[in-house]
């Protein structure tokens, strides 16, 4: 993560008469208007920082990734992804304009749940591709794979910088787990830099697929993949992370930062 920059403005403060005397009068109702903005809204040039460092800072590249969740209707999961492989093949005929994609469902966690993970190179991609969605999706396809489904939900992310995954393609065998926490209002920066401090380490442990902090949908979510050949070797590297001062300060420091926690092991589908 790039280091984040502090604007300080030096100088001789100036006189109550000069500064009246330079700066134009506001009418009581446009001060009061302005005040209530500033009390609702804060300072726009803080704003504004805090929005380049979320979206420029943060974030490694100019990609959206978008997590699908959909919750299937129990016993249905054998359906739903025959009909999944079939609308997948299909999408990739159309040349959809993602640069990855992979789908799993849960063994633990929230059951008969799928999550789709697509990312595209832009927000236009992405864009794009919801529109080939409405306009060239077989309608009969499409039926017969929502049915299967009680809900579905969806937001879209921006990967960190600071934990890019290492160089592997998914994998249908071994597991995967899906981290999901869900932040305290305004405590993403503080967060990714406390935890950055020990990602290093635990990546000396296991593989990390991507982590990544939502921008559209439910805000202040965080995910992070990992990928553990079984449930023995992520105990076992989880073991050795802990030993590790790095790591375990940084789970310290961050857990209070936290609203929402949970985990789910999945398998990969497509």
């Amino acid at each position: 993560m790039l280091a984040l920059r502090r604007h300080l403005t030096a100088g001789t403060p100036r006189s109550l008469s000069s500064w009246s005397a330079t700066r134009p009068l506001l009418a009581p109702a446009t001060r009061a208007t302005a005040m209530l903005s500033h009390l609702l809204h804060g300072n726009e040039e803080v704003r504004a920082e805090v929005e380049r460092t979320h979206s420029v800072q943060l974030a490694h590249d100019q990609s959206a990734t978008q997590f699908q969740f959909h919750h299937l209707k129990p016993g249905t999961a054998d359906e739903y992804v025959k009909h999944w492989t079939e609308y997948a093949a299909r999408r990739r005929e159309q040349s959809p304009p993602y640069s990855f994609h992979a789908s799993f469902i849960t063994l633990i966690g929230n059951l008969d749940t799928v999550v789709h993970i697509t990312t595209y190179p832009s927000y236009q991609a992405l864009e794009t591709a919801l529109l080939q969605e409405m306009d060239t999706a077989d309608a009969a396809l499409t039926r017969a794979l929502t049915s299967s489904v009680e809900k579905r939900t969806s937001h879209v992310c921006r990967e960190f910088a600071f934990w890019l995954p290492e160089d592997v393609e998914p994998s249908a065998h071994g597991i995967y787990e899906l981290r999901s926490y869900l932040l305290r209002p305004g405590k993403l920066l503080e967060w990714g830099q406390e935890w950055r401090k020990g990602v290093e380490a635990r990546r000396n442990y296991c593989t990390p697929i991507g982590a990544w902090f939502s921008q559209l949908g439910e805000l202040n979510r965080v995910h992070h993949l990992w990928f553990y050949q079984n449930l023995e070797e992520r105990r076992i590297s989880r073991e050795r992370a802990w030993e590790l001062n790095a790591w375990a300060n940084a789970v310290t420091r961050t857990v209070p930062l936290l609203d929402h926690l949970e985990t789910s092991i999945l398998r990969r589908i497509g």
